[in-house]
């Protein structure tokens, strides 16, 4: 189930402020229950990652990727656009990204089974959080990154300075440009699954 902003003719007539969404389901190709993330890519596709694959809409109905399109897993946990504009991916079974019509897999026998999270570009970088903690992929090559005081990592956000938090159980951390991981010293109640600012910039 997707529910997006519908842009249209209609806009004008609904009363100031209010806002305009059509729900998406499997009669629309969206064969998911669940829609985890979502994103437009340069091209101004619409793609929605669910545990029952990766879906694609084209402004008129969805078409369904799976392991037979060469994904790695059905199960895919994140979606992200890289500054040169290339769509990547997160999985049960690593990584991916797009390349023209074809999706390459990347990390499968590095990163852990089941145990990815999120996506983020930092310093020509794809970073990826798991259950191991924190992995970049440069030029192709997959490792992770050194210094991480352990546990799992989740949430992350490159920052407007370019230093990169991470969030490791109920810790923020922020990956320096001396390459270390510094915690920033607040403990929050719960596991830190997501990091953002605001507007006005507050974390």
């Amino acid at each position: 189930l997707l529910c997006l902003l519908a842009a249209s003719a209609r806009a004008d007539t609904d009363r100031l402020g209010h806002l305009a969404f059509r729900q998406y389901t499997a009669e629309d190709g969206l064969a998911a229950l669940d829609v985890v993330a979502g994103i437009q890519d340069a091209e101004g596709y619409i793609w929605a990652a669910s545990p029952n694959g990766l879906f694609r809409y084209d402004g008129t109905r969805f078409r369904r990727y799976s392991i037979e399109d060469e994904l790695p897993s059905i199960l895919i946990t994140d979606l992200a656009v890289s500054p040169a504009g290339v769509l990547w991916g997160a999985s049960s079974r690593g990584a991916f990204y797009r390349d023209g019509d074809r999706f390459v897999a990347i990390g499968g026998a590095v990163l852990p089974v089941d145990g990815m999270h999120l996506l983020a570009f930092a310093d020509s970088q794809t970073w990826m959080t798991t259950d191991l903690g924190p992995f970049v992929v440069t030029g192709g090559t997959v490792e992770k990154v050194t210094g991480w005081p352990g546990g799992a990592a989740f949430g992350i956000l490159v920052d407007g300075d370019g230093s990169v938090l991470v969030g490791r159980g109920t810790r923020l951390v922020r990956y320096t440009a001396d390459h270390a991981f510094v915690d920033v010293g607040q403990d929050f109640v719960e596991q830190i699954t997501s990091i953002v600012r605001d507007g006005a910039g507050r974390l």
